[in-house]
């Protein structure tokens, strides 16, 4: 898919390392104003240069820009109306299982390259990440198996629709639907949204962890081409208003 936007000239302040995100761009699946569809999706451009290059003269010079797609949650019980905002963790509704199997057969039929899907801590977004990249984490020989849990990657706000279960019952929840779930990183507190916590509501405690999540990014993309694989296609799977903060985006945010 093209994103637009184009690689910037190389000049004396850039240096042989993998570079901080430079650009961010939307591309709608769906033209849904209040977002309740998934497949609205923001990428990153990321250069990779090559670590060993010594100038923009050397042919050890490789400058390449990676896309990578963060897809939103398909429509959840929550999505019907600010009535339902009190569900607790809510799951997809008919329609959005719906609209993660048209995801998938439009914008995703072939999942050969994708080499890691992982998605925020919410049921939504595990069905979402499951339904729609399931060839990938059955049938593809390099992306490992299970979804990867990421608590930097859950939504903002402190209504409880937005708020995770605890482990203990999250793991529950997981084995009960048998999704194929990491959730090794998802310790205790990770749903806590109190003002001290590092998960709280507040816009500056956001921008932190997406400036995390970012950096965890690259870094997961950067093991990926160490170990080989050169196309390197990670799949973050999110909410829409967390997606303006990482993507420092914001259209259609109000």
């Amino acid at each position: 898919m093209d994103m637009g936007g184009s690689i910037p000239r190389w000049n004396n302040t850039h240096r042989p390392r993998f570079l901080e995100y430079y650009g961010a761009a939307v591309r709608k699946v769906f033209p849904d104003p209040d977002m309740n569809a998934v497949g609205h999706f923001r990428s990153l451009w990321f250069e990779i240069i090559n670590e060993n290059a010594v100038g923009p003269g050397s042919a050890k010079c490789a400058l390449r820009r990676y896309n990578r797609p963060f897809v939103r949650h398909g429509q959840g019980f929550h999505n019907l109306g600010a009535g339902f905002y009190s569900i607790r963790d809510p799951g997809l509704t008919p329609l959005g299982e719906e609209q993660c199997e048209i995801l998938r057969n439009t914008s995703f039929p072939d999942q050969s390259n994708i080499s890691l899907t992982t998605a925020s801590p919410l049921c939504r977004i595990f069905h979402t990440a499951l339904l729609t990249f399931n060839p990938a984490l059955t049938s593809n020989s390099k992306c490992p198996p299970q979804i990867l849990a990421l608590p930097d990657a859950q939504e903002t706000s402190d209504e409880l629709c937005d708020i995770g279960s605890d482990p203990s019952l999250l793991r529950g929840i997981v084995a009960e639907n048998n999704w194929p779930v990491d959730l090794s990183p998802t310790q205790d507190g990770w749903n806590v949204k109190t003002l001290e916590n590092r998960y709280n509501p507040h816009s500056s405690a956001m921008k932190a962890r997406a400036h995390d999540a970012r950096i965890l990014l690259r870094q997961e993309i950067r093991e990926l081409i160490r170990n080989g694989d050169i196309d390197a296609q990670v799949i973050r799977v999110t909410h829409g208003g967390y997606l303006h903060y990482f993507t420092d985006d914001w259209e259609d945010s109000y």
